[in-house]
């Protein structure tokens, strides 16, 4: 479920209003002294209603969302009328077994060339979660992330350059393969579709049997029938379009799987870190490429991850650090 804290934005109102969703039904916060023309505001798909404005954005303060039975993908939360048009876009995330997710991805994987220097990436929240720290462990950060967005999943990894499968097969042929697997599924068929024709010649001399290497101008036709994308990295500069174009496909059901460098857009890149294609496009799955780097070139050791530390369990160590375990601090 999802819970709207509207702001009081909606003046005297001269006519209905009508909401609409996709994906799920709605249910308004507060009823008192509204008119329905159609629904009842309450499990509505669509609602036209009258009533003052006071009245109308009080049922909006806390407006609730709740998707249907075995939704995973992009709802749509759409409101018009008396002058008024707006929308919001939520992401229902199918559930993700973390645990299966890590023993899929980390088969047979001790160590992968890292890139050239690889930087700090972070999970965050419900859906994305740590598969590999380098070693020795939580504190040096994360190598490997991945998360459930919409009906699709993504793998992540912290230098720009740590996807080349043509260069670093010797080192992490054994996670690209497995990363795929997780992302696409079993065998050689899934559908793979680049942006690197280097790399698309190493998939098919590793076996793959459909790979798709394309251009971005070609990338929305490239997607329409599903699979992997593996850019590998998307590039510094990269226009909204083509960021819309790759979201919608994995909340659809595709997979993704992409390196970033945050530090790079401090370094050499414009315009900011906040502002990697990287940062612009998983911000809603629940990973993030931050500044700084690990200054560590070539083959990096993994430490598988352990559960992420809840909310609640943060608040345990601030108030009580003295008893908590070094990982934790």
């Amino acid at each position: 479920q999802a819970d709207f804290d509207a702001p009081q934005m909606l003046g005297d109102l001269n006519g209905p209003l009508t909401v609409r969703v996709t994906g799920g039904h709605l249910t308004l916060a507060d009823n008192r002294d509204i008119a329905f023309d159609i629904g009842d505001g309450q499990a509505d798909i669509e609602m036209t209603m009258r009533g003052p404005s006071a009245a109308v954005n009080r049922a909006f303060d806390g407006l609730l969302f709740t998707p249907s039975p075995g939704f995973a993908g992009s709802a749509l939360v759409s409101l018009s009328g008396d002058g008024v048009e707006a929308a919001w876009r939520i992401s229902i995330n199918r559930p993700l077994n973390v645990e299966a997710a890590r023993d899929r991805i980390l088969a047979d994987v001790a160590s992968v060339h890292g890139g050239v220097q690889p930087g700090w990436m972070i999970a965050y929240g419900p859906d994305a979660h740590d598969i590999a720290y380098f070693s020795p462990g939580a504190a040096a950060g994360t190598m490997i992330g991945a998360a459930a967005w919409g009906a699709g999943r993504v793998i992540a990894v912290p230098d720009h350059q740590a996807l080349n499968m043509h260069q670093y097969a010797a080192n992490s042929a054994p996670f690209f393969r497995n990363g795929i697997a997780w992302l696409g599924g079993e065998g050689r068929q899934v559908r793979l579709i680049t942006l690197s024709a280097e790399l698309g010649a190493w998939l098919e001399a590793d076996g793959y049997q459909n790979v798709t290497v394309t251009g971005v101008n070609n990338l929305a036709l490239a997607l329409v029938d599903g699979g992997v994308l593996i850019p590998p990295w998307l590039g510094a500069n990269v226009n909204e379009e083509t960021l819309g174009i790759v979201a919608a496909f994995v909340r659809q059901g595709g997979g993704l799987f992409l390196a970033e460098y945050g530090v790079g857009y401090q370094w050499w890149w414009a315009p900011t870190i906040p502002d990697a294609p990287g940062n612009r496009l998983l911000e809603e799955a629940g990973i993030v490429f931050t500044s700084d780097s690990h200054g560590q070139n070539g083959v990096v050791d993994l430490v598988r991850a352990g559960e992420s530390m809840s909310v609640d369990a943060a608040l345990r160590v601030l108030s009580d650090h003295q008893g908590a375990t070094p990982e934790a601090r």
